[in-house]
């Protein structure tokens, strides 16, 4: 990763912040007051700055999943400074979850299923196929270690993912979020049912898996998991 890779990024950390907080803040304020949302709007800008430097080298723009270190930069530390106010973390993410599809769903259907169609061709399997064999590397010592399968049972499954290990939850642990580990796919869902295609997580190391399985299917199959149906209540997709 280049040097100072994450300090580069704090401006648009901030920026992204800023503009999911736009969605969040309706709920903040009905679930405390204006005074309140507004301290929890500035103690995250403080804690993501204190964060920054503690976010883990997964080799920088080159890691086809920095973007979720980058997310998970202000998801963090926003989830922190609501908890000090008192926000439980199934508050939280179901409070995200609808701030997260508003963003998603603000584009209209046929461009997010273009999107979706992209997931599921095979130039994005490929890349997926070759960046598993650099994470068996074991380059950088808080990388996604995973790998890529097509050959399954079911003929509708178009290929699997197998994460032996998930920056995002030692990042959690690290932070002393745990709370939040049990719900940390929600925004996999979230995708898949904005972008229209199939996607199942069976396994999930957030929720005291050894490994995560993410699948993702030719079909539009995409069942909300029981644990996650009080966060996606009332969402239309």
């Amino acid at each position: 990763m280049e040097k100072n890779f994450y300090e580069g990024k704090q401006a648009n950390i901030l920026k992204s912040f800023d503009r999911q907080y736009k969605y969040a803040q309706k709920y903040l304020v009905q679930r405390f007051d204006e005074a309140t949302a507004s301290k929890i709007h500035d103690d995250t800008i403080e804690q993501v700055r204190k964060l920054i430097p503690r976010l883990p080298d997964v080799g920088g723009k080159n890691n086809q999943f920095i973007q979720v270190i980058l997310f998970c930069a202000w998801y963090i530390p926003f989830y922190k400074a609501a908890s000090e106010q008192g926000m439980s973390a199934e508050e939280y993410v179901e409070m995200m979850t609808h701030v997260v599809h508003a963003a998603f769903t603000r584009y209209p259907g046929f461009i997010r299923h273009l999107v979706g169609r992209f997931v599921r061709s095979g130039s994005f399997m490929r890349r997926m196929k070759k960046r598993a064999t650099i994470s068996q590397g074991r380059e950088y010592a808080k990388d996604w270690i995973y790998s890529v399968a097509t050959a399954t049972d079911d003929p509708d499954i178009f290929f699997e993912v197998e994460y032996s290990q998930c920056p995002v939850c030692i990042l959690m642990k690290e932070t002393g979020a745990e709370e939040l580990m049990p719900y940390c796919n929600f925004v996999d869902f979230i995708m898949a049912k904005s972008l229209g295609y199939g996607f199942a997580n069976p396994r999930v190391i957030g929720r005291g898996s050894e490994t995560c399985v993410g699948i993702f299917r030719k079909d539009h199959k995409c069942d909300i998991p029981d644990y996650l149906e009080f966060a996606f209540k009332g969402l239309r997709f």
